[in-house]
């Protein structure tokens, strides 16, 4: 008894019933391409609109509030199609779950009712050249086809041999292991599916930043961002990391070569590992990888009025890490705003202060002082010293870096590097095997034969019609040098 290919819920039931039935009509267009297609459209569709929307992540305060107040429609479907909350809601996994169901339910039907030993053409008549017809040789029907038989097998193709009526006629197939090229390269669809789904419940985004000698607990909380962490995401390991050092290495004293942050994760007492975390060279710790975003520098200000009381002392990370560039922060509980340029290397050129090298050997802090609005002073002042501005005793204690790091947890990484592996080898192996047919037929004629080829190629068949006509010559040697296709030469 034939094993039923169909799945079991249609399985013993007659063929017209199944297709004019509920469930038939459901299951006929999961495995339709029309499904495929609209699925994919509507994915796409979705994406385009969510990246076309306002991303309100980037938006100030006052732009956010100011487009709820004017516009609530499109601040009301921004807020539900951004990127980060549309891939953790229910509703975008039903689409690649559909995706996948069709996808794999295709595969097993394609599975159950192929024949891999030999599989006949679809097209058998049709053919993807002028039809070789009428050449006639002066040998026996019999002497013919078994030249013709040779030959194939010679070119190891599969062939089916039928005779009837004094005609002979070879069903010749070659590349049917490209079947599998193709049931290779869908599965590596069905595994990128499962490793989307797979990030989008479980992936951890999130950002953090240290400071040369500070220590920090590794959790959420000391996250200075979260980006995305997926509902079944798990949680940081909460061991200790710190930045022992870090260093940058530039050629000619101006081209960057390296940049190092070395780490250092320790659970008590007991260090787990040391370290470095390099520009496209994370660090992996556990399941999770540290990976180095940027970096700048951090001096130490220390702060004190007239009196010489301290009223401020701690390193400050300023954003930036070109010479020429400032920034700025409030000193906390004073009125004082500073503004801040650091460079690296002391050096005067001209009468004014510029950087020599991007390495921080001799540093210099250019400060400009703001009390309640208004400027107190501008100067420059080297590092271990201090200067005046106003009621403020402004001393440059010391400079390291901060570096800003990625904590990246994703457990659909491997999946869909597996699934780009697959794909590219069932692509290479569908169109290294291409599947191929030759329709072969040998016709008595008086005391000689007449031989017809007619054949069929799934990919390049100008490669094709030149190998059918290098089989012709093989076949029949004697007409080598004659016309084909009504004694046109080819």
């Amino acid at each position: 008894m034939r094993a039923c290919w169909r799945p079991w819920f249609l399985c013993g039931k007659d063929r017209n019933v199944m297709k004019s039935s509920p469930v038939g009509k459901i299951y006929r267009f999961l495995i339709s391409r029309q499904f495929a297609v609209w699925s994919l459209m509507l994915l796409a569709a979705i994406l385009i609109v969510s990246g076309a929307l306002p991303n309100l992540s980037t938006l100030t305060e006052k732009e956010f509030a100011e487009l709820e107040r004017s516009r609530p429609i499109l601040h009301w479907v921004s807020s539900n199609m951004q990127m980060r909350e549309l891939m953790r809601s229910p509703f975008f996994l039903i689409i690649p779950g559909a995706i996948w169901l069709s996808t794999a339910l295709c595969m097993i039907r394609r599975l159950r009712r192929s024949e891999p030993s030999f599989r006949t053409p679809q097209r058998v008549g049709a053919t993807d050249f002028p039809e070789v017809s009428g050449v006639s040789v002066d040998r026996s029907l019999a002497s013919v086809a078994e030249q013709v038989a040779s030959v194939l097998r010679k070119r190891r193709w599969q062939t089916r041999e039928i005779s009837e009526n004094g005609t002979i006629r070879h069903c010749a197939q070659n590349g049917a292991r490209g079947f599998w090229g193709s049931i290779v390269f869908h599965s590596s669809m069905l595994v990128l599916l499962l490793g989307i789904v797979a990030s989008i419940l479980g992936r951890f985004d999130a950002e953090m930043i240290l400071t040369e000698g500070q220590t920090i607990p590794f959790n959420e909380d000391q996250m200075v961002r979260i980006n995305g962490k997926g509902r079944y995401a798990p949680e940081l390991p909460g061991t200790m990391v710190s930045l022992e050092r870090f260093e940058s290495r530039f050629a000619q004293g101006k081209y960057p070569v390296d940049y190092a942050a070395h780490l250092s994760l320790t659970d008590g007492p007991l260090s787990i590992r040391k370290d470095a975390v390099r520009v496209n060279q994370p660090l992996h710790h556990g399941r999770w990888q540290i990976f180095l975003h940027r970096y700048g520098y951090a001096p130490r200000f220390e702060i004190r009025d007239r009196s010489g009381t301290l009223l401020f002392d701690g390193f400050v990370n300023l954003v930036f890490t070109r010479t020429s560039q400032k920034d700025h922060f409030d000193v906390p509980s004073l009125p004082l705003r500073l503004e801040a340029e650091v460079v690296p290397e002391d050096g005067h050129k001209g009468g004014l202060l510029i950087s020599q090298s991007p390495t921080p050997e001799n540093p210099t802090l250019r400060i400009r002082a703001i009390a309640n609005g208004e400027s107190i002073g501008e100067q420059e002042i080297p590092v271990g010293e201090a200067a005046e501005f106003g009621a403020y005793n402004i001393a440059f204690a010391e400079l390291r870096h901060w570096a800003w790091f990625g904590v990246v947890y994703d457990p659909g990484y491997w999946l869909i590097v597996v699934a780009f592996t697959l794909c590219v080898a069932g692509l290479a192996h569908r169109f290294i095997f291409a599947e191929k047919w030759l329709n072969v037929k040998v016709e008595a004629q008086g005391g000689g034969a007449v031989v017809s080829l007619a054949g069929h190629s799934r990919y390049f068949p100008a490669l094709f019609e030149k190998e059918v006509e290098e089989i012709r010559r093989q076949m029949l040697p004697e007409t080598s040098d004659a016309g084909t296709n009504g004694g046109d030469d080819r």
